[in-house]
């Protein structure tokens, strides 16, 4: 009887360990994916510091978090959002015509990071 309690106690753990995490990521990359709307638009619109500013602060909430979700998702995603992510304040900062398409890639990282967080039933069976 102890073992099953134990095992239940376990599963019960890692299910609610689960949900969060799934939560955590969907949440932060959405903050991500809003960052790089936000870039774009000041930058089109001409302001230029304020998209530094975005770019800056999207840098600085992406260091945090990193390092979190290291532990929770496939480290060969997080390696590409960190390298598109340090690339964009130089994007902004030199006015390069890349930075459309990297303000691209990185939503669409983020997009295929929170579907492929995202439980579905076929994932789990």
């Amino acid at each position: 009887m102890t073992r099953m309690i134990m095992s239940g106690c376990i599963l019960v753990t890692l299910l609610v360990m689960s949900i969060f995490s799934s939560v955590t990521v969907d949440r932060n990359c959405r903050e991500i994916e809003r960052s790089t709307e936000n870039i774009w638009e000041l930058y089109t619109s001409g302001d230029i510091q304020g998209a530094k500013d975005e770019a800056s602060g999207l840098e600085t909430r992406w260091e945090k978090i990193h390092g979190r979700y290291a532990v929770l998702v496939n480290n060969g995603r997080l390696n590409e959002m960190d390298r598109v992510i340090s690339r964009i304040y130089y994007l902004v900062e030199n006015d390069s015509r890349e930075l459309h398409s990297e303000l691209t890639e990185l939503e669409h990282i983020s997009k295929g990071l929170r579907a492929g967080e995202t439980p579905k039933l076929m994932s789990i069976f």
